[in-house]
């Protein structure tokens, strides 16, 4: 069945005739009765039980990172302020990144957080969310799959699996929040409930997913494009009106008019395309060549390579699916930036919803039973020499290689069960936390990088050095902010180099702010005096977008 067609797929009961049959008829016993309903559920089971030990799996990991003082203001520290400005009203001004929430991003998903925030949520709650949405991606991919592929259930769990294996899967959980990878989940929701008729859940999965970033609409114009050609006309149409619209309406009035830059993020992205989705296009169509060379240079292979042999290439057998991420591979294939083709990174979010979409698409367009299970096999091959070679979690080459917190007698049970070494055996962290308990709640603070994070549920929250020195701040780290309103500074002094940081703490500490702790490294100051020191801007070079 091709996508958009007019006839709804429609999967099989999830408990058979013959098992109604059973009970109606009366078992002997209760356990005979769960025998049957277990055996016909079975499925599920696994699949309940993958889903919730990977879940438990990267919150507990995520969460000892935090912990431990290993995640960081870029980006965990502005989405958690963003998240609370959004949430207590006002102007929501996130001091972190020096942009306003809504001159940033169309992430309205925090609309939605915000009674949980008014409830006490931070950082912890978005890795928590990220994580259901990455979970229900694993659902929706066993769904389309039970759909598509008549009832074949296990070989819908195993296509459920193997997204749970991918590594660029995995390390988006390691990089704790980004709306776009809490988006896998709607995204693939929305297309199968599209794909069955199922229009009230198509259009509730389709909001919650453009309601993360409006990166995420283009999936959906796409989307839209395809039904029409698939003479779905009128709800493809539809479709594609209302992404186009919502896009649109965030770029063109809703940035623009809280941030006078406007989107921002495409000079960055394509500064060698002439900075605008516009210039691009020109600039691919009069110099071609140019396109070929990007798009073939080694760091663009290398993400090829780590997004699509995890998954033994098949989706490329679904090209009508494939192009749904046609939008969203040119933005990450041609950014300027080198981590945006990097697979570890968000930006891998929605190709990655994309390509799962597409294995599912393709493994139907088999059609024999016996080419089916050989695709899924080599699926099932490809994933688990993927996770173990470029994932994160507890079965790959990485997960001993830095990327978590761990040390070399913390086994993967003392995480799950949380037996791992109280925090007074890491010298380091255990003074952040103590500095960070003597900042009082609502106070202004300039933090370091990794300690932001978690005074990030106030106000005015900067990352050192701002504001005395613009770094990553605004658009060019023009318009800094008073120094003189912050009354706290927490820092690691490890982190404040030989330049201008340092001796910028140390003209601070000998006259505006006393010293009310020291250990470990760390540094809380209390400001005593009034400012001395102007802002300095700008000083570096313009933010790369996030």
């Amino acid at each position: 069945m091709e996508v958009g067609s007019s006839t709804p797929i429609v999967g099989e009961p999830l408990v058979g005739d013959t098992a109604l049959d059973d009970l109606d008829q009366g078992a002997p016993t209760t356990a005979n009765a769960m025998r049957v309903v277990l055996s016909r559920h079975r499925h599920l089971i696994v699949l309940a039980a993958m889903v919730g030990s990977w879940w438990w799996t990267f919150y507990q990991l995520g969460s000892l990172r935090h912990d431990r003082y290993w995640t960081f203001g870029f980006d965990l520290g502005l989405f958690n302020q963003a998240a609370w400005l959004v949430a207590h009203g006002g102007h929501p001004f996130m001091t972190i990144r020096g942009l306003d929430v809504w001159g940033h991003h169309g992430n309205f998903i925090f609309l939605l957080f915000a009674p949980l925030y008014w409830l006490g949520a931070g950082p912890k709650f978005l890795l928590a969310a990220q994580l259901c949405g990455q979970c229900a991606g694993a659902v929706g991919i066993y769904l389309l799959a039970r759909d598509l592929l008549q009832g074949a259930r296990w070989m819908a769990v195993v296509l459920a699996g193997a997204l749970l294996a991918h590594p660029s899967m995995q390390f988006l959980s390691w990089e704790f929040f980004h709306p776009e990878s809490l988006a896998i989940g709607p995204i693939i929701l929305a297309y199968w409930a599209a794909r069955i008729q199922r229009w009230r859940w198509f259009w509730l999965m389709a909001v919650l997913a453009m309601a993360c970033k409006e990166d995420v609409t283009t999936v959906f114009i796409m989307l839209g494009i395809v039904m029409i050609c698939r003479r779905q006309v009128r709800m493809g149409a539809t479709i594609a009106a209302v992404a186009a619209g919502w896009y649109l309406a965030v770029t063109k009035v809703l940035i623009p008019w809280r941030n006078p830059a406007g989107p921002f993020y495409e000079q960055h992205f394509f500064a060698n395309y002439g900075g605008s989705i516009g210039s691009v296009i020109a600039t691919i169509v009069k110099h071609p060549s140019r396109l070929w060379r990007d798009l073939s240079a080694r760091g663009r292979v290398d993400f090829y390579v780590k997004l699509w042999a995890p998954v033994a290439f098949v989706p490329f057998l679904a090209p009508e699916a494939m192009v749904l991420m046609v939008p969203m591979f040119f933005i990450v294939a041609l950014a300027s930036i080198p981590w945006v083709q990097d697979y570890r990174y968000h930006y891998m979010a929605i190709p990655l919803a994309v390509t799962f979409i597409a294995v599912v698409e393709a493994v139907a367009r088999l059609g024999r039973p016996g080419r089916r299970r050989a695709a899924v096999a080599s699926i099932a091959v490809a994933s688990l020499a993927g996770t173990i070679a470029w994932g994160v979690g507890p079965s790959s080459q990485n997960f001993r290689a830095g990327y978590w917190p761990l040390r070399g007698d913390e086994t993967v049970l003392d995480v799950l069960f949380g037996t791992v070494q109280p925090l007074a055996h890491w010298p380091k962290a255990s003074a952040e936390a103590t500095a960070v308990a003597m900042v009082p709640r609502g106070a202004s603070v300039s933090a370091s990088f990794n300690i932001d994070p978690h005074l990030s549920d106030r106000r005015y929250i900067y990352e050192w050095p701002n504001p005395w020195i613009g770094v990553n701040w605004g658009i060019c780290n023009d318009h800094l902010a008073d120094p003189g309103t912050v009354d706290w500074i927490v820092v690691d002094t490890a982190e404040l180099g030989k330049g201008s940081g340092r001796s910028l703490f140390q003209r601070l500490t000998a006259d505006e702010f006393q010293i009310r702790f020291a250990q470990a490294g760390v540094v809380v100051a209390e400001r005593v005096h009034p400012s001395t020191v102007a802002p300095a801007f700008p000083v570096t070079r313009c933010p790369a977008g996030s």
